[in-house]
């Protein structure tokens, strides 16, 4: 979805999404997975990482596969191979797990974002472009994709970071004069859905030729751009510097 470098104060603003949690001891750390600084590594640190990885790498596969709410933490425990008791040695509920990898997977993409948004100063470009990159991610790693499709209606922190971002890079675009919408936050709902829909589309075999580049051109008209802008836009292919860091997080 359309994202932008900076985290802003209303995405600092968004706390946790209300789900219950079981009633856990807080995890060895006593923080929040993956915050703080890290101990200088020993034997026991990297075998708790390598653990900790496999439970992220299972909840990402059975997450896609079945959803956020289907989802036990005994599918994920399974998945990882390793006892029921110790997911709660490194998480304090599915949904800390769920957050955790949401970082992890937003942090793998986000430097082919900022590269966009660094490197194309017109945000028409930059938007197509990064709409481009995660239609385009879904059918390069459908893991990934049907991940954010199976959580995006149910995880309440991924709708709210997702659409404070939509709505920061309409307005911007609107700032700038490229766009001429101004019911931003109508329209950053309509483009997560437009998103969201087009890479469950892509995903499930079914996609018109061409799907991805017409979802993004219809994007750009409805945020105001004329019909010849529009499809040129969506036509432009993906960077070399995009495939680039592609190929570098492939490696």
């Amino acid at each position: 979805m359309v994202t932008r470098k900076n985290v802003s104060p209303t995405q600092a603003a968004i706390g946790a999404s209300g789900t219950n949690k079981k009633s856990r001891p807080a995890t060895a750390s006593g923080s929040e997975p993956g915050s703080g600084a890290r101990a200088p590594a020993t034997r026991g640190s990297r075998s708790r990482e390598r653990t900790r990885r496999k439970l992220i790498e299972s909840a990402h596969k059975v997450i896609a596969a079945k959803g956020f709410d289907a989802t036990t933490i005994e599918d994920i425990t399974s998945g990882a191979d390793v006892g029921f008791g110790t997911f709660y040695n490194h998480f304090t509920s599915k949904e800390d797990i769920t957050s955790a990898l949401f970082h992890d997977r937003a942090e793998e993409i986000g430097r082919i974002v900022d590269e966009i948004n660094s490197r194309e100063t017109d945000k028409a470009t930059s938007t197509a472009y990064i709409q481009k990159v995660f239609l385009t991610r879904a059918l390069h790693d459908p893991v990934w994709g049907w991940f954010i499709v199976r959580t995006q209606g149910t995880h309440q922190y991924m709708k709210e970071f997702y659409y404070a971002r939509a709505v920061e890079d309409i307005q911007a675009g609107f700032e700038q004069g490229r766009f001429t919408v101004s019911a931003t936050a109508t329209a950053a709902r309509i483009t997560l859905s437009a998103l969201v829909g087009a890479m469950r589309t892509l995903l499930e075999g079914d996609a018109p030729e061409q799907m991805a580049e017409q979802t993004v051109e219809c994007l750009m008209r409805m945020f105001g751009l004329g019909e010849e802008e529009s499809k040129t836009l969506a036509r432009l292919p993906l960077p070399d510097y995009v495939l680039s860091l592609w190929e570098e997080r492939s490696q």
